[in-house]
């Protein structure tokens, strides 16, 4: 998505630099693959925030151009402005049709078909999370996964203080920035203050959830940032930047900390001090550009933990050949038994482990509910409410009477279900295998056995044999 946006950016800037027809037909077109590509992404919860970044960047470029070249009414122009419409809306108009049972189905779920964001649910110190990237890549935080708290290095609110700095010492002015700063106090307004409904819809942003708009955010004042860089000249006193620097350090510091434990906060703390106030100082003090956007591309880019050991770590693990072995021969559906006692709602990487290697697993990530697989349970309105959406789902084998279903419906992962099923149920659901870290042979019972199939990597695999079908009784 992001490739797309930007990419449709750059080839924008070249349409409206070309004069020959030939080439401006070949920019039309990979404009309209890159327009195809953003929107084929289906995620509207980072669709819609950065599609109005990349709009008011090609907005001001259109009309920036504009006043150099001429794009009046002319054969030549008509011609392409129709090979352009057919470029976007085929390709959009052909998938939409081909896939239009799938989008009934995920539009009528409980999630995302019912999501309803009304903004005002995010807390002041998501604005400065960026700050926690220094240590995801090598250290674990608390609460969250380090791919929910990675975000963009925006800086903020840096950015917009040099911006407001040069225009009340130097007058200057930059209609985009001033356009990209009105978006980001639009975005953080919608984050801390509920809206009207009729205004969420005219903005398409009741489809975006505030903890995944921040990333936007951060993206939006690291190019703000980028730009006042670009053309700023400004002499900033070493007092004020003393006193920024005081006032930046101490935000950030009381922000990420309860995003870290107590050892790693004090890592961060002398992160801010020896990495991330010296960058601030240079950002104002530097007249060497070139140093400071080294500067930056570095911090931002070299804290991204790299694939540096390829995928053998997981395809050459002995768990890996064994259930490879068994899914080269036997087809059977399986079950990934792996949820705590406390029942955390936390996506389990395991539950997609199985189906990697070929085995049909029934809780792997399911973007929306098979029902003439669940329906055989008979579930209650609860129950079909709580699996009826993209769902990541953890499995527990209980010998309860009933089954329970689990989710949380208001809070921050409404796509993760608990679901502790019944071994007499186990049967319907057509399974043949089981993956526990747990010793399931003890529920074996004279309608279900848990046979001991396989041991590896501190897994063991059940065959589920069932001697007396429920069916039957």
């Amino acid at each position: 998505m992001f490739i797309f946006g930007q990419a449709g950016i750059i080839v924008l800037l070249k349409l409206y630099t070309s004069h020959k027809f030939i080439v401006r037909f070949f920019y039309v077109a990979i404009l309209g693959y890159c327009i195809d590509g953003y929107v084929f992404v289906l995620y509207p919860a980072w669709q819609v925030p950065f599609g109005y970044i990349f709009l008011i960047i090609a907005l001001w470029l259109i009309i920036k151009k504009n006043k150099w070249k001429n794009w009046g009414i002319c054969f030549e122009n008509i011609i392409l402005f129709i090979f352009f419409l057919i470029c976007v809306f085929l390709p959009i108009s052909y998938v939409f049709w081909e896939s239009w049972n799938t989008i009934q189905i995920i539009m009528q779920s409980t999630y995302p078909g019912e999501r309803f964001i009304s903004g005002g649910n995010l807390s002041w110190n998501s604005l400065f999370r960026y700050n926690t990237n220094y240590i995801l890549p090598y250290l674990f935080p608390v609460n969250q996964a380090q791919f929910e708290l990675a975000t963009f290095m925006g800086f903020f609110p840096i950015g917009i203080i040099l911006f407001f700095l040069n225009y009340i010492r130097n007058k200057e002015k930059d209609r985009l920035v001033e356009l990209l700063i009105l978006l980001n106090f639009i975005f953080l307004f919608f984050c801390f203050i509920p809206w009207p409904s009729i205004f969420l819809h005219m903005t398409f942003l009741h489809m975006v959830p505030e903890p995944k708009l921040i990333i936007a955010i951060d993206f939006l004042n690291l190019i703000i940032l980028l730009r006042m860089l670009e053309n700023i000249q400004l002499n900033v006193k070493l007092k004020e930047i003393s006193f920024i620097l005081m006032l930046y350090g101490t935000v950030t510091a009381i922000a990420v900390k309860p995003y870290l434990s107590d050892k790693l906060y004090g890592i961060e703390i002398a992160i801010i001090l020896v990495v991330l106030l010296p960058i601030v100082f240079l950002l104002f003090r530097c007249k060497n550009k070139i140093v400071v956007f080294f500067i930056i591309s570095l911090i931002t880019g070299m804290f991204v933990n790299p694939i540096s050991r390829g995928v053998n770590c997981i395809y050459g693990s002995d768990l890996a050949s064994k259930i490879i072995e068994i899914a080269a021969v036997d087809k059977g559906k399986w079950i990934v038994d792996y949820m705590d006692d406390k029942k955390v709602f936390s996506i389990c990487a395991m539950n997609s482990f199985p189906i990697m290697f070929g085995a049909p697993t029934i809780n792997s990530t399911n973007p929306y509910v098979y029902w003439p697989r669940w329906e055989k349970l008979e579930l209650n309105a609860e129950q079909k409410r709580a699996i009826n959406r993209f769902c990541f789902m953890n499995i527990k084998i209980s010998t309860n009477k009933t089954n329970i279903f689990c989710y949380n419906e208001n809070k921050m992962t409404p796509d993760i279900v608990n679901i502790e099923l019944n071994t007499h149920d186990i049967e319907k659901l057509n399974v043949k295998y089981i993956l526990s870290e747990k010793d399931l042979s003890k529920l074996s019972d004279d309608f279900i056995c848990f046979n001991l199939y396989e041991t590896a990597n501190g897994f063991k695999i059940y065959k589920i044999e069932y001697p007396k079908s429920v069916k039957n009784n």
